[in-house]
């Protein structure tokens, strides 16, 4: 099986824009319906078209220049190479890449010359909660995609110990610091 978190650099685009007009619907580069179900089905997560489409036309609206077809291929492919598997993974990760294109949209604005202290500020202060934001979202992903089970790795450790010497393995705690208060009275 094919790993689907790489990207495939000779696949064609998924979509154009017939226009220019804000919040304009994509259309597809072809007009097989089969591949294209096929296309959107391995990006999104999603088998129905219907809610495919929607999520991806409002995903690339929402996005710094989404209306232009480079931004729009490059966000399907950033969501293609983060694998959603079903419709709850492709709407978080859907809202993880537009909150990380706000964050960075954030930080490349207080970087401009000429901005005041405060105004500079502003900036990277909303970048810092959008990126904790994400966070969030990638946690709440590797979550749910391990169906909530934490996995513990045990290493195994080799100690040596020479004659006289003493060790603990494990979690060791030392209490009082081998200090004897005096009793008072």
């Amino acid at each position: 099986m094919k790993k689907r978190n790489t990207l495939d650099k000779s696949q064609p685009p998924l979509f154009h824009f017939a226009d220019t007009a804000p919040d304009q619907e994509l259309e597809p580069w072809t007009s097989d319906g089969d591949a294209l179900k096929q296309s959107v089905k391995a990006t999104t997560g999603i088998d129905h078209g219907l809610a495919a489409g929607h999520l991806i036309n409002r995903l690339v609206n929402l996005l710094p220049n989404g209306t232009s077809p480079t931004t729009a291929n490059a966000a399907m492919a950033l969501m293609g190479t983060m694998a959603p598997r079903d419709s709850y993974e492709a709407l978080l990760v859907a809202q993880m890449i537009a909150v990380h294109e706000f964050s960075m949209t954030y930080a490349r604005k207080a970087l401009r010359e000429g901005l005041s202290m405060e105004q500079a500020g502003y900036y990277l202060n909303q970048a810092q909660k959008l990126m904790r934001t994400y966070a969030t979202h990638l946690d709440t992903l590797m979550r749910y995609r391990n169906q909530g089970k934490q996995t513990i790795q045990v290493n195994h450790q080799h100690v040596t110990v020479s004659d006289g010497g003493q060790a603990i393995v494990g979690n060791a705690q030392q209490v009082g610091g081998g200090v004897t208060p005096k009793n008072v009275g």
